[in-house]
């Protein structure tokens, strides 16, 4: 198997806005390469790809960010993203991936349980273990499986559409 040589670690404090952040993956857009991915949603960068593997813990952002997975990685624990135009990709949260307020967008995810609060949000292709629940906003789902036998929470308002495709 050939090895990955990422480039040392940088401080990601630095981090402009139009920084390209990565944790444990080499790619072509990084401009910075972060040993957590704790470090990485503690920047200013709008972009960060995590590479393969687990990531125990707690983790959260308050910022605009794009969280892109590249090589199947596992969070393992919960994930905070309440900032505007949050997007996630390509990955596996094994307990809460919690959302909002602001706009999401969430693609190609393997979840434990969704939190949707006050939030337009919109998901392509979720597997959701235990289900949603939605506080306030509107959320539409497409082509997502749900293997909970009761898998909505709805409060304030919320508004849940699904579809097939779209």
């Amino acid at each position: 198997a050939a090895a990955v040589i990422l480039g040392p670690a940088v401080p990601v404090a630095r981090a402009a806005p139009d920084d390209v952040v990565c944790v444990r993956v080499a790619h072509d857009d990084c401009t910075l390469t972060a040993d957590s991915l704790d470090a990485a949603l503690n920047t200013s960068s709008k972009l960060v790809y995590l590479g393969p593997g687990t990531y125990d813990g707690t983790f959260g952002s308050g910022a605009r960010v794009q969280l892109v997975g590249i090589g199947s990685p596992v969070i393992r624990g919960n994930i905070q993203l309440s900032g505007q135009a949050v997007v996630v990709r390509n990955l596996t949260v094994t307990g809460e991936l919690a959302v909002g307020p602001g706009d999401a967008k969430l693609d190609d995810l393997d979840l434990a349980y969704l939190t949707v609060e006050r939030s337009t949000c919109r998901g392509r292709g979720l597997t959701l273990k235990y289900g949603l629940s939605a506080n306030g906003g509107n959320v539409k789902l497409i082509s997502t499986l749900i293997s909970s036998s009761n898998p909505f929470t709805i409060n304030g308002g919320a508004q849940i559409t699904t579809a097939y495709s779209a």
